[in-house]
């Protein structure tokens, strides 16, 4: 018996003032972040289910077109130009494969187009056990993730400090501090290696500790965080 999926939000902040962006782009380019998120948004603990990656027309069009759709995920691009309904044959649904697979209505690589992101979430969740998703996680940009923070169950959070000497890049995009810190809780470490799939490659770190381990790249020091709901 299929449960529903969860809901997650997935994003790099630059703390302390949780910004995600400059001019439509990020000021870090992180190999190993870059490695988590994909391995993150792509594992499942069942291996017969997928996961869906939400995200705005902007964020979109700033992914190289070679690397779009983001592979073994089902990509759902929120425009107000499209509007999703999955149970409506006329419904705009791209299928932009690798392989010729052409019999699957949710393939991997397919994206989907929807005009309301709340009723896009609607229609995943309505769907889930047809389209076969195990977790659905948002990727921005900042209005998306306004929206869905309020309706995500958990946050997956890399937080990112320059190094020490370092000058702090600019920014014009931040997330709503208040909003999380409000709503949700930073958990131990080992929560979160309690929650990912086993294929998600985590850092060491002390066992006699709680907090993070810690990736230094290229000038920057980051570490991933899970966020729960503070239901206390």
């Amino acid at each position: 018996m299929s449960c529903k999926p969860s809901v997650c939000c997935v994003v790099a902040c630059l703390m302390p003032g949780y910004g995600i962006g400059y001019q439509g782009s990020l000021p870090w380019r992180l190999s190993k972040e870059m490695k988590y998120f994909r391995q993150l948004t792509s594992a499942t603990r069942d291996s017969s289910m997928r996961n869906a990656v939400v995200m705005g027309r902007k964020t979109w069009e700033s992914i190289p077109a070679k690397f779009r759709p983001l592979p073994n995920r089902l990509n759902v691009v929120v425009s107000r130009n499209c509007q999703l309904d999955i149970n409506d044959e006329q419904t705009q649904f791209t299928k932009s494969r690798v392989g010729d697979d052409d019999d699957d209505d949710g393939g991997d690589d397919a994206t989907l187009y929807a005009g309301d992101l709340s009723r896009a979430i609607d229609q995943l969740i309505a769907n889930s056990k047809i389209l076969g998703l195990e977790t659905i996680y948002i990727i921005g940009g900042g209005d998306i993730y306004r929206q869905c923070i309020p309706m995500s169950h958990n946050l997956f959070i890399t937080k990112i400090v320059p190094d020490l000497g370092m000058p702090v890049p600019p920014m014009d995009t931040f997330l709503d501090r208040e909003q999380i810190e409000s709503q949700f809780k930073e958990q131990p470490h080992h929560k979160l290696q309690e929650i990912v799939p086993k294929e998600v490659s985590l850092p060491q770190f002390s066992a006699d500790s709680s907090s993070a381990p810690t990736i230094s790249e290229k000038g920057f020091t980051y570490s991933f965080t899970l966020w729960s709901r503070d239901t206390q």
